[in-house]
């Protein structure tokens, strides 16, 4: 996802999802994002282990 300007200083992030996928066993496991902005080349990384 690309925005216009940039994003300034992260210091979090929210992420969610709908529990929706096949079958019962419809998982996900997030170890780590890293958001790069694309004006400054800044990179902020975000340890999730969740």
């Amino acid at each position: 996802m690309a925005v216009p300007k940039s994003l300034g200083s992260l210091s979090y992030i929210h992420i969610w999802h709908d529990n929706t996928g096949e079958g019962e066993s419809a998982s996900w496991f997030l170890k780590y994002i890293i958001v790069r902005d694309l004006q400054t080349t800044e990179k902020f990384h975000f340890i999730c282990q969740k």
